[in-house]
């Protein structure tokens, strides 16, 4: 009753989804139209491949060192999720190849701390696994890419543009924030993160092809 202020009676139902009408929407192909300006006046090649290194996993590795000013960087080469032969790139076809909502972080990490992170990515436990959640919108994880850093693992050095790492130095390595959430490298939790935001991977690579 309006005039009282009180409800007088109610009623619920449940309606079956499959009575109701399909309700068509043209979202998908209204944003591809939005997204469809070139980026690159030229044909360009991304080869995605989730078991070893690429260019176009190469070039995500640089612009993630690039964009966090940092010492070294690494990502996992699933991350690119779609890969273009010969094709004059859209914003469109951007957003396929790196549909996450992940951010670049710097990471202010010790010496020693830095080599375990090394030793993790070494074992490559994830290269085949198929990975969800922590934003990657991808399938297969696939294998870790180090970009200014690496190891000799006859001997167990590592290394940091080139020079021996040193256990005590502070090192800034550039990554993706779902590293940062306790799975996949968990003493990166207890580091001093700074989360570089609101770019997105996508935002960054872009940046990169465009320069080149």
């Amino acid at each position: 009753d309006i005039d009282s202020k009180r409800i007088v009676s109610k009623s619920a139902r449940l309606i079956p989804l499959r009575d109701l009408p399909e309700v068509k929407t043209h979202f998908e192909e209204e944003g591809r139209q939005l997204l469809s300006e070139p980026l690159i006046d030229r044909p360009v090649t991304l080869q995605r491949e989730t078991h070893f290194i690429t260019k176009a996993s190469y070039l995500l590795a640089e612009s993630v060192y690039e964009f966090a000013h940092a010492d070294c960087a690494l990502i996992n080469a699933g991350l690119i999720v779609k890969g273009y032969h010969n094709q004059i790139l859209t914003e469109y076809d951007i957003h396929q190849t790196l549909p996450h909502p992940i951010n670049v972080v710097r990471v202010k990490i010790t010496g020693q701390k830095l080599k375990e992170i090394l030793e993790i990515a070494r074992e490559q436990s994830y290269m085949y696994k198929t990975a969800q959640g922590l934003g990657f919108r991808g399938n297969v994880f696939g294998g870790y890419i180090l970009y200014n850093m690496g190891y000799i693992e006859s001997t167990h050095r590592y290394f940091v543009k080139g020079e021996e790492i040193e256990d005590d130095k502070i090192y800034l390595l550039g990554t993706v924030d779902m590293y940062t959430f306790g799975k996949y490298f968990p003493l990166l939790k207890e580091q001093s993160i700074e989360y570089l935001m609101p770019e997105f991977l996508r935002d960054i690579y872009k940046e990169k092809l465009t320069s080149l």
